[in-house]
């Protein structure tokens, strides 16, 4: 068992920094220029003092943030950066050690291939090129999406997320891409039969499970779902899930929702121990810190690693 840790830190020194279209082209072209490499250079740095971290403290998998290069495709348009500096960025994070973790990136909720509104798409398709800018640079495999809203119908909703997949992304593209289940929409059965269809794997999200059943009862266990989610997998030599503690508990389906800032010991399902090919991205807002209080509570329980 490996576990992940999700884009940011909590209290180590090391800090990613962005800027907002707005403010860029609020400057004159050579100033707007001049502050787009200097944040992409700080991010860079933090990537490499990320990879490190994790390396030292036994976190075997780093999820990278989606804004290591801030609004890429604006800016190119916008001729604020060309390809000297296209050039410089790609040779920079080229560069990088990864020291061995296993990386994956997360683009938001704005990436939503099954909408129903061709703009959307178009801006969804937008965002994952900006992704797969970074995943190639870095060796990336992972790119994990959800499906999104179900807008009504949901089966129509899923046949068009995967004609927009088939129609809009290149087959190495598609190859990278992973699917999550939801809270709202899209339990891990639903994603999973949607990933046999692509050919791709589904990431299982322990929680977003539990809060899906609040509202969709299934007489599967959570080991059950695992396994079915497991089996688009089985080539890659390792599985990806997600686990996350509800910060008010599961009282409600609302209240259920949001992320505690550590992991309660009790979400931690006994049988995913059977698996120690898992990498298990932690989602908790005290970042490193959930993770090594984590290690800490499963070791006095008699889970050692």
């Amino acid at each position: 068992m490996e576990f992940g840790l999700c884009c940011k830190f909590y209290k180590e020194d090391i800090r990613y920094r962005t800027y907002t279209l707005k403010n860029i082209k609020s400057l004159e072209i050579e100033n707007g220029r001049k502050k787009v490499l200097e944040v992409v250079a700080n991010n860079i740095d933090a990537l490499k003092r990320s990879f490190e971290y994790c390396s030292k403290n036994g976190i075997g998998a780093f999820r990278v943030s989606s804004d290591i290069v801030p609004h890429l495709f604006n800016l190119m348009e916008l001729e604020i950066i060309g390809k000297p500096e296209i050039e410089y960025i790609q040779k920079e994070l080229r560069s990088i050690e990864t020291e061995g973790v296993l990386l994956s990136m997360h683009p938001g909720q704005y990436v939503n291939m099954g909408s129903p509104t061709k703009s959307v798409v178009e801006n969804s398709v937008r965002g994952l090129k900006e992704h797969f800018f970074v995943a190639e640079c870095l060796g990336i495999e992972e790119i994990n999406i959800h499906i999104g809203g179900a807008y009504g119908d949901k089966e129509a909703a899923k046949n068009r997320f995967i004609q927009n997949m088939t129609a809009l992304l290149s087959e190495g593209e598609m190859g990278i891409i992973t699917i999550e289940n939801d809270e709202h929409n899209y339990g891990i059965e639903d994603v999973v039969e949607v990933t046999k269809k692509l050919g791709i794997r589904a990431v299982f999200d322990i929680h977003h499970e539990r809060v899906y059943r609040m509202r969709n009862p299934s007489s599967k266990s959570l080991e059950d779902l695992f396994l079915l989610a497991r089996e688009t997998w089985e080539e890659y030599g390792y599985q990806r899930v997600h686990i996350s503690s509800p910060k008010n508990g599961f009282a409600s389906f609302r209240e259920s929702r949001s992320h505690s800032d550590y992991i309660d010991i009790v979400d931690v399902p006994r049988w995913i121990f059977k698996y120690p090919d898992v990498y298990m991205d932690i989602e908790a807002k005290a970042k490193e810190c959930a993770i090594k209080k984590l290690k800490t509570d499963l070791s006095s329980g008699g889970i050692l690693f």
